[in-house]
């Protein structure tokens, strides 16, 4: 079983110098199975600094050993054996001096781009077992789109990506991938990374589940509390995000909700609306760049739902509004409206801003384009209401057909 003994508690991780175990404050965790490595709990962490853990593995490495880590265990206290334990899939060494933390994740579609395409060109490798020939290395092509995936997200968190590879144990689907990011280790604990490091495995498992980042999967993300995963995404034709609540529920706030959710009923790809992100504007669109969780009490979706009954017609079929995170404390809300049957649309609003002024009596059509809303035209209307009327038609005079047999 794993050794564990107690000092008194200095606040900090620190190493041994008899076992060449490390203390994490008070819990001992030694080096029983493997010489380089220590194996500890997720608890074991709490409150230790990312710039602790960087001390003791450079301990480590002034006292001989050579490839020093942290592996984390996820079995509780009571089950916890260091020879048999069950590891998570993130762990923690050195790259020269820095930090480094490393996690694996799964795939299930292999996304490499079609090798005469333009996106294959860098990865079209010259054969020296054939004169003239030339061969196409898929896994450096498909590790590439996955860092792509992967790279704005952790530059957002302060990691940096410095490896991403196919394990080699794993030649058939499901792909296993190893990775590996340097830290910025100030201000940053070490749970904080471990919960990065999740995030991003969420993030690339999505991704990996069928090669797209799509409304589906980016709302169980955020479901999964892997809201994180979307810092560096870009806003577009199903994702909008908000800093704070709308103001809810005076009028200005209940049309501004009910425009946002109209663009993407109105939309072909229906759409999310996150409340709790924020984004900034880049050449080209806005990204996401942080999350500002907001408050959430039992009566949030109450508030949202009304605003939406009262300003919305007709009501989007399959639309959900979800609190993510604690009643009573911070988190963010999940708006998915789903793409809506043809025979639903126009979605109207009930009101209008016009000069910062609230007009009541006017009706508003909006519709999502890009990372803005662009209005629908009166042409556009004219034609959908003269379809629908045709359509009316042609119902009733096959119904008055059928009736008499004809």
């Amino acid at each position: 079983m794993g050794t564990s003994r107690r000092e008194p508690n200095d606040g900090r991780i620190r190493r041994d110098r008899n076992s060449g175990g490390w203390y994490f404050g008070t819990k001992f965790r030694g080096r029983e199975v493997y010489s380089d490595r220590i194996i500890a709990r997720l608890p074991d962490l709490d409150g230790h600094t990312a710039i602790d853990l960087r001390r003791a593995l450079r301990a480590d490495v002034r006292a001989g050993i050579e490839n020093s880590g942290l592996l984390i265990s996820a079995d509780d206290d009571a089950y916890y054996d260091d020879e048999e334990c069950s590891q998570e899939p993130v762990s923690f060494g050195l790259n020269g001096d820095a930090l480094s933390i490393f996690f694996e994740f799964t795939t299930n579609t292999w996304m490499a781009p079609d090798r005469h395409s333009d996106e294959a060109a860098p990865f079209r490798r010259r054969d020296e077992l054939e004169d003239g020939g030339e061969y196409y290395d898929e896994d450096a092509a498909v590790a590439h789109v996955l860092s792509g995936v992967l790279k704005t997200f952790m530059m957002r968190n302060g990691l940096e990506l410095c490896l991403i590879e196919l394990h080699p144990q794993y030649a058939y689907p499901p792909w296993r991938w190893r990775a590996a990011a340097t830290v910025q280790v100030r201000g940053k604990s070490i749970t904080d990374c471990v919960a990065l490091a999740k995030d991003a495995i969420a993030l690339a498992e999505a991704f990996g589940q069928n090669g797209n980042l799509n409304r589906q999967i980016a709302a169980d993300l955020v479901r999964a509390g892997h809201v994180s995963s979307l810092l560096g995404q870009p806003e577009g034709h199903w994702l909008e995000v908000k800093r704070q609540h709308f103001e809810l529920p005076g009028p200005v706030g209940t049309i501004r909700l009910a425009e946002a959710v109209a663009k993407f009923a109105n939309s072909e790809l229906g759409g999310l609306i996150v409340i709790g992100l924020a984004a900034k504007k880049i050449p080209g669109g806005e990204v996401i760049h942080r999350h500002c969780p907001v408050p959430i009490d039992g009566k949030t979706v109450k508030r949202y739902r009304q605003a939406l009954e009262f300003r919305l017609y007709p009501p989007p079929d399959r639309l959900t509004i979800e609190p993510i995170g604690d009643p009573g404390n911070l988190g963010v809300i999940l708006i998915d409206i789903p793409p809506q049957p043809e025979e639903l649309k126009p979605f109207l609003v009930h009101g209008a801003i016009v000069n910062g002024a609230v007009e009541g009596a006017f009706i508003s059509i909006v519709r999502r384009r890009g990372e803005s809303s662009i209005p629908t035209t009166a042409s556009m209307i004219h034609s959908t209401l003269a379809a629908g009327r045709a359509l009316l038609r042609r119902g009733e005079l096959r119904g008055q057909n059928e009736d008499f047999g004809n």
